[in-house]
């Protein structure tokens, strides 16, 4: 389904963690077993490009970094879930994530 919402993503990697803000992110937002986010209009979402952004660093470093959504309108995302990324669709630009 179509959501436009604020996210808060909590992020955590080891010992280090922090958070980040994005406003009136809208996407598309499904949940059946895994997480599968995508951008729903014609600009880019921050919260994406940020994900995929990590993730890249995360595979150049071996290393992978868990999630935590927080978002202001009610949506398929369980906020009390850690996630992972799986995978990014190069082509949709979809990414993937499973609960850890």
């Amino acid at each position: 389904m179509e959501y436009i919402t604020d996210i808060e993503v909590r992020w955590e990697l080891g010992k280090e963690h922090g958070s980040e803000f994005f406003d009136n992110e809208n996407l598309v937002i499904s949940r059946a077993g895994h997480l599968w986010l995508k951008s729903n209009g014609t600009n880019e979402s921050e919260l994406l490009t940020q994900i995929r952004e990590w993730h890249e660093l995360d595979e150049r470093q071996g290393r992978t970094m868990l999630y935590n959504f927080k978002t202001s309108e009610p949506t398929p995302i369980n906020s009390f879930t850690k996630y992972k990324v799986d995978s990014i669709n190069a082509d949709s630009g979809a990414i993937l994530l499973s609960e850890f």
